[in-house]
């Protein structure tokens, strides 16, 4: 009798997706939180700038900070 798995070859695949997906939604997010770092100092430098909007892209910072660790806690978990 042949030894059968819970796991099949799709399954696997289905992982690797999975995977690949969370490490490719991590590096844009990553990517996408050193650009508001770039445009909150830009706007901090600029005497004209907006307090309310740079109060929001810091706080937009901070979400975007958050989901960062909630993606590396999922992939540690995988």
């Amino acid at each position: 009798m042949a030894h059968l798995t819970t796991e099949t070859p799709n399954a696997s695949k289905d992982a690797r997706g999975k995977l690949d997906k969370l490490r490719n939604r991590l590096a844009a997010l990553r990517n996408k939180h050193r650009d508001h770092d770039d445009a909150i100092l830009l706007m901090e430098r600029h005497k004209g700038s907006n307090p309310k909007a740079i109060q929001e892209a810091k706080k937009e910072k901070l979400r975007i900070a958050d989901e960062i660790r909630e993606l590396e806690c999922q992939l540690k978990d995988l």
